[in-house]
């Protein structure tokens, strides 16, 4: 028999170990600097939450404690990870802070090297094949590495003169290395998200081309190359956001990283590669109103929905949107809105119904509709499958069907309250509505009718069975379109619903039980 987990004392301990740590990454994710502490103290607080995060992270185990393939002497071997992050460290803080000459001349191929070797490391680590420049790849922890890189953009970012310094010494190659060069997604991802994007766009794809893509995406999970050079990056390109242009140059590099920032943190996919490192680095645009206005013009409004919906800095975000500056909701494209809605549509998908009544989420519905019309719902609508939420086609279905007027706040309150309260078959029969061809084959079993020997479910299943893939029957495909939209909920409990009255007669002897108690909880 196997174990039961959660009565296993190490997961005991494990829990608790996890509430002894989580508090204090809250706490450290809310704490902002004062611009009165000296420059190593800001550093230490902004390194505060990574820190915290990385307690929690050796408790449940993640990639940051991954040791190198060699181990690490004392001093460095010379070229090797380490050795790189240290010169870094010397050239971007310890020299520039003793009035030395700094050499930032030489950041750019210091990181670069760096880059280098993490690809050699992941590489080797997802394909299991080495090669002459594993013997470089020598650091204790992966944390280590990632921290450091972080210090070193926090340097430069804090400092708006030692920033100036590197990118005047460091000229074009500088410019190029941190405003223009793409960052490091690894063939394994660039795989993943094609085939993703393929199976999504295909109507006839089946559970089989599902599982390839969670095949290779489990794979591409494990390279973190991008993730770990994300706070050096980004930490680099925030400061051009925050600090104010003294020329034309300036503009130009405020101009490059804002599309960079919008780039990494409202693109799916760059979110799920730069992970937590690239939500901690976002903090000071979200501490900034000044900046988090000219990020969301730039396009960027919906990465910070994005950490309020997931993230390791969800009650910074929270706090940030409760308060958002009206002017931030202008100026915004047809992008830049379908971010947002994503974002919100994966917390009701995650959270449930209940969360569309949630104040932020009315709020941001509410300026999107008063800016840009039902448009921007319709479009979202069109993303939303049999595994999320179908949240934004109940608000284009009923605010066109019912020509809602929708002009305050608590219209859309009223709105996403009649959401959450939806009949379970009623929700089933919008989302079909809303379902692919493929999808509604695939969901044959939990929709339309919940008496399991309905014969027109028994019919469509052997019609399912002499399906040959790339071959489409129009007047089957609507035969199973029309049997999955007439479903209709049980009059007494709400909670199940049928194609027919015939099968719900026949489905009651069996149903009658739940149907009572159901009620009886109403």
């Amino acid at each position: 028999m196997a174990n039961d987990i959660f009565n296993d004392p190490d997961f005991e301990n494990l829990v608790a170990a996890m509430r002894r740590t989580a508090p204090s990454l809250t706490r450290a994710s809310m704490m902002k600097p004062s611009p009165s502490l000296s420059l190593p103290e800001q550093v230490k607080e902004r390194c505060a939450f990574p820190e915290a995060g990385f307690k929690l992270q050796v408790i449940t185990g993640s990639p940051l404690t991954q040791k190198g393939i060699v181990p690490l002497q004392d001093p460095p071997v010379v070229g090797g990870v380490m050795h790189c992050v240290n010169e870094l460290k010397r050239i971007v803080i310890d020299e520039y802070d003793k009035k030395k000459a700094a050499e930032f001349q030489k950041i750019p191929s210091l990181v670069r090297r760096i880059r280098h070797l993490l690809r050699v490391f992941y590489d080797c680590l997802v394909t299991r094949k080495g090669g002459p420049d594993t013997m470089y790849c020598d650091f204790k922890r992966m944390f280590d590495v990632s921290i450091g890189l972080h210090k070193v953009g926090l340097y430069l970012q804090l400092d708006p003169v030692r920033l100036r310094a590197f990118m005047k010494a460091g000229g074009p190659d500088a410019e190029k290395l941190v405003l223009e060069e793409p960052l490091d997604i690894g063939e394994w991802r660039r795989i993943a998200t094609r085939l993703d994007k393929k199976v999504k766009n295909d109507e006839e794809a089946d559970d089989d081309d599902r599982e390839e893509v969670s095949t290779i995406s489990d794979k591409a999970e494990k390279d973190l190359a991008a993730n770990m050079m994300a706070w050096f990056f980004a930490d680099v390109n925030i400061a051009f956001l925050l600090n104010d242009p003294r020329n034309e140059q300036e503009k130009e590099w405020a101009r490059k990283s804002a599309e960079r920032l919008v780039k990494w943190s409202t693109s799916s996919t760059w979110r799920d590669v730069l992970g937590d490192p690239l939500t901690d680095a976002m903090r000071p645009i979200y501490w900034d109103k000044k900046a988090l206005v000219r990020f969301s013009h730039a396009g960027g409004l919906g990465a910070l929905y994005g950490d309020w919906y997931q993230s390791s800095a969800q009650e910074l975000c929270a706090e940030t949107l409760s308060t958002l500056p009206d002017a931030a909701w202008e100026h915004q494209t047809k992008s830049s809105l379908f971010a947002i809605t994503r974002e919100l549509g994966n917390r009701v998908s995650r959270e449930g119904s209940t969360a569309a009544t949630e104040a932020i989420f009315v709020n941001a519905c509410y300026n999107i509709y008063k800016r840009y019309g039902l448009s921007p719902f319709q479009i979202a609508a069109k993303r939303e499958t049999f595994q999320t939420s179908i949240v934004f086609y109940y608000v284009s279905h009923q605010i066109k069907k019912e020509r809602l007027k929708m002009e305050t706040k608590q219209d859309w309150r009223n709105l996403f309250n009649e959401f959450a309260s939806l009949p379970h078959s009623l929700e089933q029969r919008y989302s079909w509505t809303n379902l692919t061809i493929s999808n509604k084959w695939d969901c044959i079993d939990y929709y339309g009718c919940d008496y399991k020997a309905c014969p027109e479910k028994q019919a469509l299943h052997k019609l399912r069975e002499k399906r040959v893939k790339g071959v489409r029957d129009p007047v089957v495909e609507e035969r199973l379109e029309r049997w999955g939209g007439k479903a209709r909920a049980c009059g007494g409990c709400s909670t199940t619903s049928y194609c027919s009255t015939e099968c719900q007669k026949a489905h009651w002897p069996n149903h009658k039980a739940d149907c009572r108690k159901a009620k009886s909880r109403k």
